[in-house]
């Protein structure tokens, strides 16, 4: 994660998150921000920077296992979008 994000602000049992994240490639760049439930099965964005989200999304889909099912939702869960394993950039800018 560091490599992409050198910068990068990670906080483990952060409220009703395992795992939250700002992810900066700079220091005073804000990034994505956001992280994954405690259900495991769930990453949760608040506002961001489209690519930001997307970059995230195709750097997490990767160190998971095809197995494993991942949602995409906002906070308000006006989007909310299974992320299949071979998901593309395209498709998310289709999607968000």
């Amino acid at each position: 994660m560091r490599l992409t994000w050198p910068a990068a602000e990670i906080h483990e049992s952060y409220g009703i998150y395992a795992l939250y994240c700002e992810l900066k490639r700079s220091p005073n760049y804000t990034g994505f921000q956001g992280g994954l439930i405690a259900n495991s099965c769930t990453i949760s964005m608040g506002s961001n920077p489209i690519e930001d989200v997307i970059d995230f999304i195709i750097w997490h889909r990767a160190y998971v296992s095809n197995t494993q099912t991942l949602y995409l939702f906002d906070e308000g869960l006006s989007i909310m979008f299974k992320l299949e394993a071979n998901v593309t950039q395209t498709r998310l800018r289709e999607i968000l």
